[in-house]
């Protein structure tokens, strides 16, 4: 990772702060250029992508609010270089994850472009995926 210029983007910062957790976990990893078809590749050959979503409105008729995620690059979903999607969930003002580092781990493939998660979903379908990067050691390990 070298130095880098000006402020970051939230979706660069996320980047970053998803290596530097994966590291903690011991899998070691490197940034990949941009316009590839992933954000990180492991030292196994696992590749990651990594999304960020803020805090928002997904649901304008119920008043619904989460977070959206688009999974497609340009309208087309290519899943066939990704085993797992790093989705960080954006800080809210409600106080439901306050500035906590918040991450779902999905392994891959999806098969959805898009994917809008409420807070309620966030718990009741995805709860065990909230900061899961025991789920990515283990595949780099059983990859090794």
């Amino acid at each position: 990772m070298g130095k880098c210029k000006g402020k970051q983007t939230k979706w660069e910062k996320a980047e970053r702060d998803v290596q530097s957790w994966l590291l903690r976990y011991g899998v070691k990893s490197t940034h990949q250029p941009h316009g590839t078809p992933i954000d990180i590749l492991t030292e196994a050959g696992l590749g990651i992508e990594v999304k960020f979503a803020s805090f928002r409105t997904i649901d304008k008729k119920r008043k619904q609010r989460g977070w959206a995620f688009n999974l497609h690059r340009h309208n087309h979903l290519n899943e066939s270089a990704v085993d797992f999607y790093c989705l960080v969930l954006g800080p809210d003002r409600e106080g439901f994850l306050r500035k906590t580092f918040t991450v779902l781990v999905l392994p891959a493939p999806v098969g959805q472009r898009t994917l809008a998660i409420s807070p309620r979903s966030l718990l009741m379908k995805f709860g065990g995926r909230l900061n899961d990067w025991k789920s990515i050691a283990d595949a780099e390990q059983a990859a090794a």
